[in-house]
């Protein structure tokens, strides 16, 4: 119940003080008025928290504003919205000037609260020394939501993200099952866990901004779609992401169509994952997989069973064959002609060791292709060709090809 009467005596404890907190109070604007001056004077305050249900309106807000633009020292700033408008741009102009502040969060769950919240996170886009952002996501809609993320990803300093009212997280325990379990063993393994849009945002922040090494990303069965695969993108992708090289990265069963295919490419180039898991999935037109495949060669084991892929595809297949170690395609729409152009990759190839086709609708002139392959292929350990319709013709192609290879 602290009011304005005390707050010139608070304000004289900032000249030795590290640390203020007064939120829950009766201070209002006068008092606030007070205590920036104290804010403008102290050379040791480190952190505060004042702009708390105090009743403090944008006359006393900017007041603290204008006081943190003479404020060497202040490191970690509470704000919550009760300051008005007016007061949220006192307090993105302050923050834009003044160069210690490191930690930054914004507190409120009401929509006019939010709409303070946004002026001032649009004005952080250029900032370079914050490092921790709190932010109310939970008490936002999508479309705020979206307008956050651009501001985060282009706020490449910031470290820390503290996420205030989000309860459905909270609940959820993906994200903290990513913290306590993922660097026991450098493995992070999300599968069969449906991931909205937001906890995808903060997964990628995550994955993004860790220093920590992991080595794989299990994603299977998070049903992501292309709108998710674009903003998991944008976070693993962007310009100042930490360069990772992983062993293993799984986008199985997440109801990706040819639309991510060039997302994936990027992705490749970037993490290099050894192995690639793609199975389940709608992927077609793989060029741009093909051309990061074959340009990175760090991908060695490449799986994309039941992609409905045709044979318009198997060109970009076959090229990937040149550095590839394991193919497995079964359960594709491949046909005779894709097995003539698949032929095409088992002759050129010296690194591929298992190759599955399966179930890839293959008659005796597609296995009679693959066969005459095998003849002149010195890598190959491993064929699977089950579940096709090879015919007595195919079959006796194969069993001349293994007599001699």
């Amino acid at each position: 119940n602290i009011t304005s009467h005390d707050a010139i005596a608070i304000s004289d404890m900032l000249t030795c003080s590290d640390e203020l907190n007064t939120s829950y109070n009766k201070l209002g604007d006068h008092g606030a008025e007070l205590i920036s001056k104290g804010v403008t004077n102290t050379t040791t305050l480190r952190a505060l928290s004042i702009i708390g249900n105090n009743n403090i309106g944008s006359s006393g807000t900017t007041a603290i504003a204008n006081a943190l633009t003479n404020n060497i020292s202040l490191e970690e700033l509470w704000i919550s919205y009760d300051i008005g408008q007016d007061g949220a741009r006192a307090i993105a102009k302050a923050i834009s000037t003044n160069k210690t502040l490191k930690r930054l969060l914004l507190c409120g769950d009401d929509t006019t609260g939010v709409e303070s919240a946004m002026i001032i996170v649009n004005s952080l886009h250029c900032n370079n020394t914050i490092t921790g952002l709190g932010l109310p996501v939970g008490a936002c809609d999508d479309c705020v939501r979206k307008e956050i993320d651009k501001t985060i990803m282009k706020m490449y300093s910031v470290k820390v993200l503290y996420l205030f009212q989000c309860f459905q997280e909270a609940q959820d325990d993906v994200l903290c099952e990513v913290h306590s379990k993922s660097f026991d063993n450098g493995v992070i393994d999300i599968s069969h866990r449906w991931l909205p849009p937001h906890q995808l945002v903060s997964l990628g922040f995550f994955l993004s901004r860790s220093h920590r090494k992991w080595k794989e990303l299990n994603l299977q069965w998070c049903y992501i779609g292309d709108d998710g695969m674009n903003i998991l993108h944008q976070w693993l992708c962007g310009d100042k992401a930490n360069k990772q090289e992983i062993t293993k990265l799984d986008l199985s069963n997440n109801n990706l169509t040819g639309a991510s295919s060039h997302l994936i490419g990027d992705i490749i180039t970037h993490l290099q994952p050894h192995a690639l898991m793609l199975d389940d999935n709608n992927i077609t037109n793989l060029k741009n997989i093909s051309t990061a495949v074959t340009a990175t060669c760090t991908v060695k084991v490449l799986h994309m069973t039941r992609n409905n892929i045709t044979s318009h595809d198997v060109v970009a297949i076959s090229d990937m064959m040149s550095c590839l170690e394991e193919l497995n395609i079964t359960n594709n729409k491949l046909g005779d002609h894709g097995a003539e152009l698949i032929s095409k990759g088992i002759v050129n190839t010296k690194t591929l060791r298992a190759l599955s086709v399966s179930g890839n609708k293959i008659g005796s002139s597609g296995t009679t292709a693959i066969a005459n392959a095998l003849t002149n292929n010195t890598s190959l350990e491993e064929l699977w060709i089950s579940y096709d319709d090879i015919g007595q013709d195919g079959a006796r192609a194969i069993a001349k090809a293994i007599s001699t290879n």
